[in-house]
C-alpha cells in the first residue's frame, strides 16, 4: 500500500512544481510585455509616422479631474499650430505634445523599473498601461499608475516609514490622428 502512495506524492509534487513555474513565468511575462510593446510601438511610429498630421489629445490627471483636450497640427514632429486648447484653464501643467513627445514623457517608467516618489516599499512601482495603433504605432491610450510588485523583495517594506509625498498618475488618450497632405 505504501508503494502506491509514494508515486502519487511524487506526481503531485511534480505537477505542483510545474504549475508554480508556469504561474511565475506568466507573472514575469506580464511584467515585461508592456516594455516590449512600448518599444515596438515607438519603433513603428518612428518608421511609419506621417510628415504632417492633425491630432486631438485628451489629458486627465488620475484623480477627480474631468480632463481637457487639445487639437494640434504637427509638421515634422514639431507643433505647427494649436487649433483648440481647453487645457489652459483646467490643467496648466499640460503643454501640447506631439506623438514623439508623448513617447518621451512615458519613456522612463515604460522601459525601466521606476518607483513612486516614496520608494517601492511605500508606493510600489510606476507602471504604464497602454494600447497602440496597429498601423502607425502611436499610443491610443497611455497612463501611468502605481502598482505593487510582489515578486520583487525590495517592495516588501513591512516596517518602512513612509512619507506622504503624492503621486499624480496621468492619462493621455489620442482621440483622433489624421495624416495631412
Amino acid at each position: 500500500m505504501s508503494r502506491n502512495i509514494k508515486p502519487l506524492g511524487i506526481t503531485a509534487a511534480i505537477v505542483g512544481g510545474v504549475l508554480l513555474s508556469l504561474g511565475v513565468a506568466t507573472l514575469l511575462y506580464q511584467r515585461h510585455a508592456p516594455r516590449q510593446q512600448f518599444k515596438q510601438a515607438q519603433q513603428t511610429w518612428s518608421t511609419q509616422k506621417p510628415d504632417r498630421y492633425r491630432m486631438t489629445v485628451e489629458y486627465r490627471i488620475l484623480t477627480d479631474s474631468p480632463g481637457c483636450q487639445q487639437e494640434i497640427e504637427v509638421q515634422n514632429e514639431a507643433i505647427a499650430r494649436v487649433v483648440r486648447d481647453t487645457c489652459q484653464n483646467q490643467l496648466n501643467l499640460v503643454t501640447p505634445m506631439t506623438v514623439s513627445d508623448i513617447f518621451a514623457r512615458f519613456q522612463t517608467p515604460a522601459t525601466e523599473s521606476t518607483c513612486g516618489p516614496n520608494g517601492c516599499q511605500c508606493d510600489g512601482a510606476i507602471r504604464i498601461h497602454a494600447t497602440y495603433d496597429a498601423q502607425l504605432g502611436y499610443p491610443r491610450q497611455i497612463e501611468s499608475r502605481l502598482e505593487r510588485d510582489w515578486l520583487n523583495p525590495s517592495h516588501w517594506g513591512f516596517n518602512t516609514p513612509c512619507t506622504m509625498i503624492g503621486f499624480i498618475g496621468e492619462h493621455v488618450g489620442v482621440v483622433s490622428l489624421e495624416p495631412l497632405p
